[in-house]
């Protein structure tokens, strides 16, 4: 085994350091990106086996101690259930219909807005994992493929809202019709 001078050791840690403060700098640029702010939180057992089951759920990797990204991660999480419960306001489906089609709304809100997935790539998904369009949701059809109109018909709050009033409407207005003959 060969000794190493001061000056190779001095010369190791020089680079040692210069190595730890670019990976620093890139990781302060990454976690930026993400958002400027910065929160600390403490949960029990339970509340992280939940976090962790819900980061599973999404995709990603099951959250462990010393994993990479676990900030990323965490704030995906987060971020996702923050906009799930902001929409859960916006309307309540009744009918089987309405709650088909708000179930794909929620599907592709995901993607568009959690993975940052492309109107492309959405449509490339739909189709491969043969999720009904919307119009076949509201008719009732048994074909799967997915075009750029059909998604931005499910992009679209406003005609999202408009569209299950409509279904629940018809719902209605057809339930009342059975129940007064």
């Amino acid at each position: 085994m060969v000794k190493k001078t001061k000056t190779e050791k001095a010369n190791e840690l020089a680079i040692r350091r210069k190595r730890d403060v670019e990976y620093q700098n890139k990781r302060k640029e990454k976690l930026e990106k993400l958002g400027e702010h910065s929160i600390t939180i403490r949960l029990g057992n339970a509340a992280y086996e939940s976090l962790s089951d819900i980061c599973e759920i999404l995709g990603y990797q099951r959250p462990e101690a010393k994993k990479r990204n676990l900030i990323e991660i965490y704030s995906a999480s987060l971020i996702h259930l923050l906009r799930i419960e902001r929409e859960s306001s916006i309307y309540k489906p009744k009918s089987r219909a309405a709650k088909k089609f708000y179930r794909l709304y929620k599907i592709v809100n995901h993607l568009k807005h959690d993975k940052n997935y492309s109107d492309n790539e959405i449509i490339i998904k739909m189709t491969s994992d043969k999720m009904l369009t919307p119009l076949l949701v509201m008719k009732g059809g048994k074909n799967s493929s997915c075009n750029e109109k059909a998604l931005k018909r499910v992009l679209d709050k406003e005609k999202v809202i408009e569209t299950l009033k409509q279904l629940d409407g018809d719902f209605k207005n057809v339930y009342l019709l059975s129940h007064q003959e």
